[in-house]
């Protein structure tokens, strides 16, 4: 059975219309047993796209697109991940990449559990032959390959597909206008060659062709099957102490400052400490409570920590919060509930002005691998995406702006607007080049259109970030290349 490996997805950003949702279901319909992603520059879906194949019953296969310079010359490789250690390796190669390592020699020592796809036009380059010595490597065709054509290596099929329906490579035209400009032309939008097609055309194709191409792709995809089951645990606050000592001491130090450490408080103390450590939870304690030590000895003003939070006298006797829960009854559980595992939530203000340097002394407190910001994503919103299709038509900032100001805020998005909004339908009706803009415009609404950073998500860990998540650069720490429910 043919599997598609060579997916780009809305990740790829300006550069792919394929929804993961969408691609899952119509694979599922189309018959496909294992499909896989293969997004330029990014693992963004990596994550994600695994665990919802895995809920669709299809089998996922992970890959990047990225170029390298090899033998002198910019190669645009596909790394397929064949196992978890093949995963875990395009983290590291993905970060690397992110990073200006650009050297394929960069990369040599992560190449196990890994596949390696090269483009056609470098199938005849003697020097990719020694690839063969550090991983499996083969030359991607597709369905245009000609047929006589002989290469050094050994042959994948390895078509791209960008769209769903057919219908949707004007909609991928659109994107590349919006990332490279130029006006939309819809007479030039011809063919499907990026069409997701049924699995059993393309088996026929390159069983009459390529048949050793498509045995080594059946024996590729035949075992492979990522676990994410490894645990992302904090940095150890202290290494040379037990956290749960550490932390019955500062908080026992702290109490007796700020009450007359009486015996209620001293059971409601033990008490807190015995579910904290119980839930692991020794070293976020003193973390936060270390981080916002040192926002008050630098004079850095921060909140005093909102929400569920105030109800824990661990928390106000290390200063996290400043409300006594015992004088203002206020409850424990609501906060942390053995029963309820969860991270513990507690809301601190800090000022954007001086953010980066509480971000700054993390990444020196804990290692620059060790602490990351989340990555978010800027997507179509309504206006941007009326807006860019426009522009891609021709139309003027004068048309642009009267077409965006017959939006109306009440409406989340274009469909709800086209039917809520009398001013606005009725424009539509009247030209059939708005109409068409707006049709466009809907189908490209609440894609990522680039990349951005969470304003309140720090993640940190033990071991170096590398080993669980991909990251790029940012301005004061890493970036995580997954979102924040995913990491």
């Amino acid at each position: 059975m043919f599997a598609q490996l060579n997916t780009k997805t809305e990740y790829s950003f300006l550069d792919s219309v394929v929804r993961l949702d969408d691609y899952l279901e119509t694979a599922k319909r189309l018959g496909y047993q294992t499909v896989g992603i293969c997004d330029v520059g990014n693992l963004h879906a990596a994550f994600q796209f695994v665990t919802k194949a895995k809920k669709h019953r299809l089998s996922p296969v992970l890959a990047i697109e990225l170029v390298f310079e090899f033998s002198g010359l910019p190669i645009s490789f596909a790394f397929v991940a064949k196992n978890t250690l093949g995963y875990k390796h395009l983290l590291r190669i993905s970060t690397l990449h992110n990073y200006g390592r650009t050297n394929f020699t960069d990369i040599e020592n992560f190449l196990d559990g890994l596949a390696l796809v090269v483009p056609e036009s470098y199938g005849n380059l003697a020097a990719l032959t020694k690839l063969s010595n550090l991983a499996e490597t083969f030359v991607g065709i597709n369905q245009f390959t000609d047929k006589n054509e002989h290469f050094l290596l050994p042959t994948l099929p390895f078509p791209a597909t960008r769209y769903l329906s057919a219908a949707d490579n004007s909609l991928l035209d659109i994107l590349h206008i919006v990332r490279d400009g130029g006006i939309f032309d819809d007479s030039l939008t011809t063919g499907t060659s990026e069409l997701l097609q049924r699995p059993e055309l393309y088996n026929q194709l390159f069983q009459k062709n390529f048949p050793e191409a498509l045995s080594n792709l059946s024996k590729l995809v035949a075992d492979i099957s990522y676990e994410f089951d490894e645990k992302l645990d904090l940095p150890r606050f202290d290494k040379n102490r037990s956290a749960a000592d550490l932390l019955r001491e500062t908080a026992l130090t702290g109490l007796k400052k700020l009450t007359d450490g009486g015996q209620i408080y001293q059971e409601r103390l033990n008490r807190e400490l015995s579910v904290i450590h119980q839930m692991g939870f020794d070293d976020y304690f003193l973390i936060v409570a270390d981080l916002l030590r040192y926002a008050r000895e630098n004079a850095i003003y921060c909140g005093m920590g909102r929400g569920s939070a105030a109800g824990s006298l661990v928390a106000y006797a290390l200063q996290i919060t400043h409300v006594d829960p015992v004088k203002n009854n206020l409850f424990f559980e609501r906060f942390l509930n053995p029963e309820r595992v969860a991270m513990p939530d507690i809301d601190i203000d800090m000022p954007d002005d001086r953010r980066g340097e509480l971000l700054a002394y993390m990444k020196n407190r804990y290692g620059s691998d060790h602490v990351a910001q989340i990555v978010t994503f800027s997507t179509f919103g309504k206006r941007q995406a009326l807006r860019d299709v426009g522009k891609a038509f021709g139309l003027t900032e004068v048309e642009l702006t009267s077409l965006t100001r017959l939006l109306a805020y009440r409406f989340g998005n274009l469909s709800d607007e086209y039917e809520g909004n009398p001013r606005f339908k009725a424009a539509l009706l009247k030209n059939p080049r708005l109409q068409r803009i707006y049709e466009l415009a809907r189908r490209i609404e609440g894609m990522p259109r680039q990349t951005s950073t969470h304003a309140s998500g720090v993640v940190l860990s033990e071991e170096s970030l590398v080993n669980y998540v991909a990251l790029k650069p940012s301005d004061d720490l890493a970036l995580t290349q997954y979102e924040a429910p995913n990491v």
